[in-house]
């Protein structure tokens, strides 16, 4: 949605993930980009709101959107993205909530609420891909909650899911704070668009075939191996006297060799070993998600109702 549909929307004035604009000049879609990456990265008392709002009102006075009046006469409405923006590995929600006020006073928060315990064991597939952890899924929950306060990703990404604790940061600096349901993007992804933007516009129908395939597919088996060792290989070599290589982009996923050699990797059978859920696991998660599942929960058994999660999604 962030790379694909959010950029393409002529109803609205996005600012966010894709923060490359090729109508806007080069450095003031830098400058934007630092600006919100800096909401969330910069150190307790490191954050410069005036550098920041600069950097917001200059993108502005050169995208074409946001010149755009709506019939009323109002402006579009600015809408901005970034899962970066639930990540406390630096300051904490209120931290970013605080800042975030200084840059969009009023404005209206939005939440994306998935199923905690699928997007957890998508996030652990996701670091493992990227060879940030060695842990097994267990162990790299359990260390997770022994230091749930830590800048780790097993404890920042298990912070992401708790809803009471994000709506209790944002609403001390947003009148407005909301959530809509991650499984309404697959459902029904124009009304998704609908409930998480505000406004309803006749361009979202054409996004309806969102509906028919899957998004963000996590890699698994001997292609999750592949994606380690290519990310080990590039740390190592950095490590050299030469030519650095930017790891951070999805350049492999992107070429055609590529995915000529997931599909063969895809055939060869490699130990799940690692991604193994145990039920002390599922009943771990339920318990610290109870303000999830004890309303949502139709069956008594964990171990039941997570054969019914779908894992095949990165958060």
């Amino acid at each position: 949605m962030q790379e694909q549909v959010f950029p393409e929307l002529r109803s609205i004035c996005f600012l966010g993930k894709r923060w490359w604009n090729p109508e806007v000049p080069y450095d003031k879609c830098r400058a934007l980009h630092q600006a919100i990456d800096s909401v969330t990265k910069a150190p307790v008392g490191a954050f410069d709101a005036d550098i920041a709002q600069a950097a917001l009102r200059d993108w502005l006075q050169h995208a074409p959107q946001a010149k755009v009046r709506q019939q009323d006469g109002s402006a579009l409405v600015r809408f901005l993205s970034e899962e970066r923006l639930t990540i406390t590995d630096v300051v904490s929600f209120e931290e970013i909530a605080h800042r975030l006020s200084l840059l969009f006073p009023g404005a209206e928060i939005v939440y994306t609420r998935r199923d905690p315990i699928a997007g957890i064991r998508s996030a652990y597939n996701w670091c493992y891909a990227r060879a940030w952890t060695e842990k097994s899924f267990s162990d790299w929950l359990e260390s997770g909650f022994n230091d749930h306060e830590s800048s780790q990703p097993e404890s920042f990404l298990l912070r992401c899911y708790d809803w009471p604790r994000i709506k209790r940061a944002f609403s001390a600096y947003f009148p407005i704070v909301r959530s809509v349901e991650f499984d309404s993007m697959r459902n029904d992804p124009v009304s998704f668009m609908i409930d998480l933007i505000g406004i309803d516009s006749d361009e979202f129908a054409q996004y309806s075939w969102l509906s028919e395939r899957p998004l963000n597919a996590s890699v698994k088996g001997a292609i999750i191996e592949a994606h380690r060792f290519t990310k080990k290989t590039i740390r190592l070599w950095n490590r050299l006297p030469f030519n650095k290589i930017d790891e951070k982009p999805e350049y492999l996923g992107d070429s055609a060799f590529w995915r000529r050699i997931e599909r063969i990797l895809s055939i060869i059978p490699v130990s799940q070993r690692h991604f193994a859920v145990s039920e002390t696991d599922i009943a771990r998660l339920r318990a610290r998600y109870a303000f999830h599942y004890g309303r949502n929960d139709t069956s008594s058994s964990g171990t039941s109702v997570d054969s019914n999660y779908r894992t095949d999604t990165i958060n």
